[in-house]
């Protein structure tokens, strides 16, 4: 079990998005201040939505702060399920509209074509992500790394910037950023809400394989981890 995991636990939703939102804003002007530019990577789904609206809200220099997605669905920017019209719609609004925001989804046929191409959209940007928001799905996925997916080794192994899956128990092909590129954050931070998640980190936490619950990639190693979670 990883060692430097630190676990907050909030009994109200409300005063965790406080707190991460908090947290995250201080990291932001850290990283600003000493580098001038900021990149970070959120997870989609439900569970951020109030987080992102609360950080519309804050005060940050927001022209240099670079946003991007931990992982993406193969779909139009248009379709309810794609994580980018979520973030536009719950964060890139209000203060945040001055962020500039870097997409997953391109214009290949797939996300096999487009792991490349994707890359190279943060050449000139950051050589690796500052800020890492990660989530966690009941089959103890995260990011687009799942369980029975028969791509899911290369997403854990390979050394390239993204890989791509497709999940057999969930829709649409996916672009994710790899392990070994989210390993590279400066911090990363798991968010997690419900007592459902909670026995499923709980089980996680326990030694196993990786590739039945993916999560375990990110608590049986080193690198430090926040995790932030609600009943």
């Amino acid at each position: 079990m990883n060692k430097n995991i630190s676990f907050h636990h909030f009994n109200e939703k409300q005063k965790l998005h406080e707190q991460l939102s908090n947290t995250l804003v201080s990291k932001i002007e850290k990283i600003i201040e000493d580098d001038d530019r900021v990149l970070i990577a959120f997870s989609g789904g439900s569970t951020p939505k109030p987080l992102f609206e609360k950080l519309s809200h804050m005060n940050l220099a927001w022209e240099k702060v670079y946003v991007t997605l931990v992982d993406e669905r193969w779909v139009d920017n248009t379709h309810n399920d794609s994580n980018e019209k979520l973030i536009k719609k719950h964060l890139l609004k209000n203060k945040a509209t001055k962020a500039k925001f870097i997409p997953l989804k391109l214009d290949t046929a797939s996300p096999f074509e487009g792991t490349k191409k994707c890359a190279k959209q943060f050449e000139n940007i950051k050589a690796d992500i500052d800020i890492v928001i990660l989530g966690m799905g009941t089959d103890a996925h995260t990011a687009s790394f799942f369980p029975k997916d028969e791509n899911l080794h290369n997403a854990l192994d390979t050394k390239e910037m993204f890989a791509a899956t497709i999940p057999t128990d969930a829709p649409h092909q996916r672009i994710t950023f790899s392990l070994s590129k989210l390993l590279k954050a400066k911090d990363i931070f798991l968010h997690i809400e419900g007592k459902n998640k909670l026995e499923v980190y709980n089980e996680a936490s326990k030694e196993g394989d990786i590739k039945k619950m993916p999560i375990r990639a990110f608590l049986y190693n080193e690198k430090p981890l926040k995790v932030y979670y609600a009943d």
